[in-house]
């Protein structure tokens, strides 16, 4: 039995946790994270120095999870503030809460940034089949042909369409790509994270049409989706778009890199995402003159 204790966890969570008992099952392990299955919504256990995100709690120190011979699906119980297992219990009753939603009023980005934006993803990005569908970069795979041409079709889309019929066409490649995450999911996440930056009170919209796919998209991208529906995602993420917001030069290189450097690809899918996303608001409001 391995004991832990937990230096930080997402307010929202600490909030729903508080006084309950309830259970929770794996979903999977990995080096740095234990995700845990909770209701509608996943638990991910982070070690220490992992960045702020969703329903996260962060450990105070480096572990390896993999080396706890924790079972799949094994089963934790959620009391007193601690998390139980047979393996493991993670204490986070004294853990300091971190906020990620920031409620600010968002500006809409000038084509000169949003251009200088898609300049540096394209210089700095790592390259997938979406990257290279969405720079109009030639691939022979099956993959990267399916890509170029939903590319292709949203970009024409995202000139007429609004943002509810947008969605409804984005959401067709959900579970697209490769990964832990698939690209398109990653994508996804992002245009909704900029979506509901900027008109939030459509939350209940963004999140009918992620429940259109759940079913379609591994569990791990269903939940990232469900929670980027409702404007929370990874710090470096929502710090971006302040940066973008407040044309801070230097905070929107460090937030560029930041969220480029999650997982394999996942960061650069993401922040196509969020510039087609900025992309479609400042289009969108010059329509409406």
């Amino acid at each position: 039995m391995k004991n832990l204790k937990a230096a930080w966890i997402e307010e929202k969570l600490a909030q729903d946790l508080k006084g309950k008992i309830c259970y929770t099952n794996v979903l999977s392990v990995h080096k740095s994270v234990l995700n845990l299955k909770w209701g509608n919504r996943l638990i991910a256990v982070a070690t220490g120095g992992t960045e702020d995100a969703a329903d996260e709690i962060v450990l105070e120190t480096q572990e390896d999870f993999m080396d706890m011979q924790i079972l799949p699906e094994a089963v934790f119980q959620i009391k007193d503030g601690a998390i139980k297992g047979d393996m493991l219990t993670v204490d986070f009753s004294d853990a300091k809460p971190y906020k990620l939603i920031h409620q600010i009023k968002y500006s809409v980005p000038d084509e000169k940034l949003l251009m200088e934006l898609e300049q540096w993803i394209y210089q700095n990005g790592k390259a997938s089949s979406l990257y290279n569908g969405y720079f109009n970069q030639p691939e022979d795979s099956a993959l990267g042909r399916y890509f170029l041409d939903e590319m292709k079709k949203l970009k024409e889309a995202a000139a007429t369409a609004d943002r509810e019929e947008l969605l409804h066409q984005m959401m067709e490649m959900c579970g697209a790509g490769i990964g832990l995450t698939p690209s398109a999911d990653d994508f996804i996440a992002g245009v909704l994270l900029v979506f509901y930056a900027y008109e939030p009170l459509d939350e209940k919209m963004y999140q009918k049409c992620v429940a259109s796919v759940q079913k379609k998209t591994v569990s791990i991208s269903g939940y990232m989706l469900a929670n980027a529906a409702k404007g929370r995602g990874r710090s470096s993420e929502l710090k971006l778009l302040e940066a973008i917001s407040a044309k801070d030069k230097s905070g929107i290189e460090k937030y560029l890199e930041e969220v480029k450097d999650f997982g394999s690809t996942s960061g650069t899918d993401t922040l196509i995402g969020m510039v087609f996303g900025l992309r479609y608001i400042r289009e969108s409001e010059e329509r409406k003159g």
